[in-house]
């Protein structure tokens, strides 16, 4: 589906129900979604803050599952994956592009 609204373009899709659900079962889960606003979401399940740090981060996109228990795996494979660094600061973690 596509939206006119005064000279910008929208685009619309169905959800997919599963997805839509999946924090109910412990898990997140992302489709092409900008990697800055996924490090938002998952931060709330993190003791420790979590900042993007790089606006680069939002350029590159991130399609994958976070399962809670399973934090520190995953930020190693964001570091591994897409070449990021996790840097500690004070309360919180940093996450820019290396």
């Amino acid at each position: 589906v596509i939206v006119e609204r005064q000279g910008e373009s929208l685009s619309a899709s169905a959800a997919d129900p599963r997805r839509a659900i999946a924090w109910r079962e412990g898990r997140l889960e992302f489709v092409d979604e900008p990697l800055d606003i996924v490090i938002d979401n998952v931060s709330r399940y993190s003791q420790m803050r979590l900042v993007s740090a790089d606006p680069r981060l939002h350029e590159i996109t991130y399609t994958g599952t976070f399962v809670p228990g399973h934090f520190d795996s995953w930020l190693s494979a964001l570091e591994s994956v897409f070449e990021l660094q996790v840097q500690r600061d004070g309360e919180a973690l940093e996450i820019r592009t290396r």
